[in-house]
């Protein structure tokens, strides 16, 4: 937990928030607690990339939820 106590917040940046963003959310919400919050955002929309979904699912976790979002909402 930060300091201030309040969560630990992670943003992940990537060019179109469709494949490599939402996947690290989803390890990090996997592997983080309430202490920490990860978001991801990207440079341009995108839809989440079905390929993404697949593989994350294969490791135990969805990323169907997770939507794409433009940098400019942060």
């Amino acid at each position: 937990m930060a300091t201030n106590g309040k969560p630990l917040r992670i943003l992940v940046v990537s060019e179109r928030d469709s494949c490599r963003g939402p996947m690290a959310v989803g390890f990090l919400r996997a592997l983080g607690s309430e202490e920490a919050r990860a978001e991801s955002a990207g440079l341009e929309g995108g839809a989440v990339e079905p390929a993404a979904v697949r593989v994350m699912a294969e490791a135990g976790l969805d990323v169907a939820t997770v939507h794409a979002r433009l940098g400019e909402a942060w």
